[in-house]
């Protein structure tokens, strides 16, 4: 079948774009840095270095929230700040890097070294802002419609058995799941297509994305269900082991931080072979098309 096809050779280009992969990761983790560190120095100040740690320990220590007074909303105000940057300096890494890394996955690409990689995330990044931002906002806009169904129908008049609150639940899982899917292979797409053709802008990108999905939909879908669900499981194992690993000295504590880097540099090399596997696909439907 086609899409399993596509899925065999984006495992391969994947692995070939390793490298630049551990760039797209250390710039995130650079990015993280910047963010924990000062939060981090902000906390011991206003809660002394050497008590927090014991006090939090053994659980969520009201009074000591209580008492931080004024220093609180400080904390808050600069973890608000904080995440906004994070969020807003990610997004824009994420356009540059994936237009990137695109480029090094085409099957005609000029190279997988770092002067290809860094060449196709600038010609990239314009059109890549664009397509993210608006599958961004119809994610959200989808989101938040299919949210209120679900409460709004949870929440009828009269009693709501078990069953049909499961079947509520239950559906709306699988709608959301496969709305993101959608959503993804919109956006592959797109920037698959930026990263061939160049000098394309983000709307015509974005109108070959929704006809490309739409146009080619068992084959697209069945593909990013696949792709979809085998991150969806990484994660959950990845918050499975980091939530139970509990570091008693300082050399558990780096243990837990390399295990969790290893963790996002797998998940980061998942998301590239989705990447790889969408380009791939599209690759083969226009090599049809030319036949």
């Amino acid at each position: 079948m086609k899409f399993l096809s596509s899925l065999r050779s984006g495992f391969s280009r994947a692995l070939s774009a390793r490298r630049m992969v551990l760039v797209w990761w250390f710039t995130f983790f650079i990015l993280v840095i910047l963010f924990v560190y000062p939060m981090r120095s902000t906390i011991n100040t206003a809660v002394g270095s050497s008590m927090i740690t014991e006090r939090l320990a053994r659980g969520l220590d009201i009074d000591m929230i209580t008492d931080l007074g004024q220093t609180l909303r400080s904390i808050i105000s600069y973890f608000s700040a904080g995440m906004l940057f994070v969020y807003l300096a990610g997004f824009l890494l994420n356009a540059f890097v994936s237009g990137g890394i695109f480029g090094l996955l085409r099957n005609k690409a000029d190279g997988t070294g770092p002067d290809e990689f860094f060449r196709a995330g600038a010609r990239n990044f314009w059109p890549n802002i664009i397509i993210l931002f608006i599958v961004t906002i119809i994610l959200f806009v989808s989101m938040a419609i299919l949210l209120s169904l679900t409460i709004g129908a949870a929440a009828t008049p009269g009693k709501v058995s078990e069953s049909v609150m499961n079947i509520i639940l239950v559906s709306s899982g699988v709608v959301m799941l496969i709305i993101i899917a959608v959503l993804l292979l919109v956006a592959d797409y797109a920037r698959a297509w930026v990263a061939a053709e160049r000098n394309r802008s983000g709307l015509q990108a974005l109108g070959f994305g929704f006809g490309e999905t739409f146009g080619k939909f068992r084959s697209s879908i069945l593909m990013m269900l696949i792709l979809v669900i085998v991150q969806v499981f990484f994660v959950l194992l990845m918050m499975r082991i980091l939530s139970a690993w509990t570091p008693s000295s300082s050399g558990g504590v780096f243990l837990l931080l390399i295990v969790s880097q290893v963790m996002l540099y797998v998940r980061l090399m998942l998301k590239t072979w989705r990447y790889a596997s969408v380009t791939s696909l599209m690759e083969r439907n226009s090599e049809k098309i030319a036949e």
